[in-house]
């Protein structure tokens, strides 16, 4: 009881970069370290090869039921840091925050980095406004982030209505 038990999801679409497998076993001896001189269990969540947003409620779903305080999304694409979990850890306790995500930009020019504001229009319609000014390296709070890679309260997982990952939007399942 303890124990923080945290589920390492990587939604896929069997798209996986060599560079990026490569960082991953990287990454989850990082975590095997950790485990083994923290109060942090780690979890592993595999859908195999499916659509993106039936991976996330899939794993989403799984994390609720065996019981995980946070899951760790990170999509096929990213190449992150060995102490990632730690730092995402940190702020989301800090902040008292329900989500986080580190720095994360598109993949495709301008390059903007994926948080946004929300705009609230007649209707019910939501524009979102990419957030391009901000300090490096600071905390920025913000109505939206990408996907990419996020680490997310379970409890707070729990009270969200499904469909939790699917839009009907361009913004897709982030």
């Amino acid at each position: 009881k303890s124990l923080i038990k945290i589920m390492t999801s990587e939604p896929s679409a069997g798209l996986v970069d060599c560079r990026v497998f490569d960082n991953r076993i990287d990454f989850y001896m990082a975590q095997a370290r950790l485990e083994s001189r923290s109060k942090f269990k780690f979890f592993t969540g595999n859908t195999g090869r499916m659509s993106v947003n039936y991976a996330r409620e899939t794993m989403a779903d799984q994390a609720i039921k065996a019981g995980m305080d946070f899951i760790l999304m990170m999509d096929d694409d990213q190449i992150v840091p060995a102490d990632m979990f730690e730092r995402l850890y940190k702020v989301i306790e800090e902040q008292k925050a329900d989500v986080v995500s580190p720095m994360v930009t598109q993949r495709f020019p301008p390059f903007n980095p994926v948080m946004w504001k929300q705009t609230w229009y007649d209707g019910g319609k939501i524009s979102n406004t990419f957030i391009e000014d901000y300090e490096p390296n600071s905390i920025v709070e913000c109505d939206a982030v990408g996907f990419g890679v996020v680490l997310i309260r379970v409890s707070m997982l729990a009270k969200i209505k499904m469909p939790r990952f699917f839009s009907n939007t361009y913004l897709g399942e982030d």
